[in-house]
């Protein structure tokens, strides 16, 4: 269907819907509820409008476009949201806008003195000229072939719509885009002979680096002007003749936008008129377009009165005796035409029905006086704040939580193993900000304002919540005899692989508390004077953070008194071997800082077999092994005088695995052990 068939349809539509106006408007004039507008309006409508392109004269006087005024028409879908500013709509529809090239259908073809001049061979003699409008121009009896087509285009675009104002004359404003498949058109003109007109400039002789005086100028030959995009042109073959050129116009799909400002009138709840005023911005396709001449410049004039040559005969377009300028020279002329995006106005009339159910009429009410109720005042009110574990829901205990009154701090607490602060009474109402911060991770943050304080309840509760990836190790630094805790204890966190160490000191209650990394190895240990603490192992392999939160460690401490004895824990050798191995060396690295923090005490270091093997082959194996440990300390700096290496075999288990007797794995192992004996405190 062309525009315009689309535009007279569209124009019918609205010249039926304003004939019954004034019938509809008396027919609802006694029903017709204003306070509808907007509140009552339909979500959804369908419409069309038509419009009248207005000319730019900046493209209408482009020779890549020669495009002046067009119309378009569309179909409009739409949905406004209910108690609303806020709508989208559809747009689908055509536009064509008319090509014209200047002075009539075919028109005159102009060429600018200037270029021309300056593309003649030779063209010294035009130094001196300055640019111009001045143009040649081609009469219409010159063209040998022309024709043109107009710019046309099938479109779709959306975006938002918005109104303003209420009952029935809103103002409404939208911003579209969208694509168009979208026909450029042509047009070419072809043709030869000699210019129309002749056009005056002053003759500059070189030779004798003076202006000789005014010529006129003329130019014939063959002139050729075209423009289309660059499909139609490569489809066409890429013509330079177009006397005999089959032009196939393509059309190709580009982006285009609109906005639109306009007044909408609701002629009932269903039905509205619109009137609206917009811009267009449609994207160019790539050009194909140029204007070319091709054979002589020919000029003739007088000299000046005060022209007098300085070389006679130097300068060939000069004739001494009738005092005249003459000359004819080359001409090849090219100007290739460039893209510009299309920028225009509209004005448009329009028409929507608005789909859904009609309002009905808001029937006329007395009003009778409601009975006074007292509203409870704002109060003061109880707070009370709780914080718990995201990914597991567990109350979160030591978790420091501020309250801030109007950006300022207002109360500071800790919350206990439940995750509750105490209870914050009395508190005025205002404006609140609530955030809690444990392990350098804030919390959640809640916030209070004067709403919050009316009401019966007395107690605002307010729930923040902890979101740490991490897992906790709570520990407790106990002794290794009598499980007492021991407070003030330095206790060290090594992640295996690399990891730094990390250092706490156990509290009043003798505990301490490490954030875990997921899927991690680590070691702990106690440092304390008159204690010894083995390295014990902590993983998180294996733990899913929704379901555990907490790792929980008992790291005893073994005191140093004369005679006691423990077991020096994950001392390994090699079979049959008795050399410290690299593990071992960090587990006797640990006894060397007991021993530099307690310079005073003196130990013997045992070693221990199981009942495998030959009690003297135990025996001489398990004493060399305690030497080797011996050894490697004294390695250290710790002097000979306070060690004393002793093997014991296998004399000595702590369960009853002895010769003859069968025993499980675990039961052997637990018999190869080291011990340390405190000799002397």
């Amino acid at each position: 269907m062309k525009s315009k068939q689309l535009l007279r349809i569209c124009t019918l539509i609205i010249i039926s819907i304003v004939s019954l106006l004034p019938a509809q408007a008396q027919q609802s004039k006694a029903s017709f509820d204003t306070s509808l507008y907007p509140v009552g309006l339909s979500a959804l409508y369908i419409g069309a409008q038509a419009g009248y392109l207005f000319s730019n004269k900046d493209i209408a006087n482009d020779p890549a476009y020669y495009l002046t005024s067009g119309k378009f028409a569309e179909l409009n879908l739409g949905w406004r949201a209910k108690n609303s500013w806020f709508g989208w709509q559809l747009n689908l529809g055509r536009l064509s806008i008319d090509r014209k090239l200047p002075s009539g259908q075919h028109g005159n073809t102009s060429l600018n003195g200037y270029d021309i001049l300056q593309s003649s061979s030779p063209n010294w003699m035009w130094e001196k000229t300055t640019r111009d409008d001045r143009t040649f121009l081609f009469d219409q009896p010159t063209i040998d072939t022309a024709s043109m087509t107009n710019f046309s285009s099938w479109y779709a675009m959306t975006g938002p719509q918005f109104w303003m104002g209420k009952k029935r004359l809103q103002a409404s404003l939208s911003l579209n885009a969208g694509i168009g498949m979208t026909d450029y058109g042509y047009y070419f003109v072809q043709g030869h002979g000699t210019s129309m007109n002749t056009l005056q400039y002053d003759y500059y002789s070189k030779p004798n680096d003076q202006i000789a005086g005014p010529v006129d100028v003329a130019i014939e030959g063959n002139y050729n002007q075209y423009a289309m995009s660059k499909e139609t042109f490569m489809a066409s073959g890429s013509p330079t003749d177009f006397t005999s050129a089959d032009l196939k116009s393509q059309s190709e799909i580009n982006l285009m936008a609109r906005g639109a400002l306009g007044i909408e009138y609701f002629i009932t709840p269903k039905v509205s008129v619109t009137a609206n005023a917009s811009y267009w911005y449609i994207l160019a396709a790539d050009l194909a377009g140029q204007q070319s001449f091709r054979g002589k410049l020919m000029y003739k004039g007088t000299w000046k009165e005060d022209f007098k040559p300085a070389t006679p005969g130097e300068d060939p377009h000069l004739e001494p005796k009738t005092r005249t300028i003459i000359g004819v020279s080359e001409l090849n002329y090219k100007r290739d035409f460039e893209k510009k995006n299309l920028g225009l106005l509209s004005a448009s009339i329009g028409v929507k029905f608005w789909l859904g159910k009609r309002h009905k009429s808001r029937p006329i009410v007395k009003v009778i006086p409601a009975p006074v109720v007292t509203t409870k005042p704002i109060q003061n009110k109880d707070l009370l704040i709780t914080v718990k574990d995201k990914p597991t829901g567990y109350a979160l205990g030591s978790v420091t939580v501020t309250v801030f009154k109007d950006g300022q701090p207002f109360y500071t607490g800790i919350t206990d193993v439940n995750g509750a602060l105490p209870l914050i009474k009395d508190i005025p109402a205002g404006n609140y900000a609530i955030v809690g911060l444990l392990n350098g991770i804030k919390t959640t943050a809640t916030e209070l304002n004067s709403f919050d304080f009316k009401g019966e309840a007395r107690v605002i509760n307010c729930e923040l919540l902890h979101n740490d990836p991490r897992f906790t190790l709570v520990g407790q630094t106990l002794n290794a005899k009598t499980d007492a805790r021991i407070a003030h204890v330095k206790t060290t966190l090594n992640q295996n692989k690399g990891g730094e160490n990390n250092f706490q000191v156990s509290d009043d209650n003798g505990e301490f508390r490490f954030q875990l990394q997921p899927n991690a190895d680590y070691t702990v240990y106690a440092e304390q004077k008159g204690y010894f603490s083995n390295k014990e192992a902590v993983t998180t392999k294996g733990l899913d953070r929704s379901k555990t939160l907490y790792v929980d460690l008992r790291l005893a401490l073994n005191e140093l008194k004369q005679g006691a004895h423990f077991e020096l824990k994950d001392i390994y050798y090699d079979f049959d071997k008795a050399n410290i191995r690299t593990d071992a060396a960090i587990i006797l690295d640990n006894v060397y800082r007991m021993l530099i923090d307690n310079p005073t005490i003196s130990i013997e270091l045992s070693s221990y077999t199981d009942s495998r093997g030959s009690d003297s082959y135990n025996m001489k194996l398990s004493q060399q092994r305690a030497t080797s440990a011996v050894q490697y300390l004294v390695s250290k700096g710790i002097s000979s005088t306070r060690l004393e290496a002793r093997g014991y075999g296998e004399t000595r288990p702590v369960n009853g695995c002895i010769n003859g007797v069968p025993c499980s794995e675990d039961q052997h192992q637990a018999n190869r052990r080291t011990e340390i004996k405190i000799l002397k405190q």
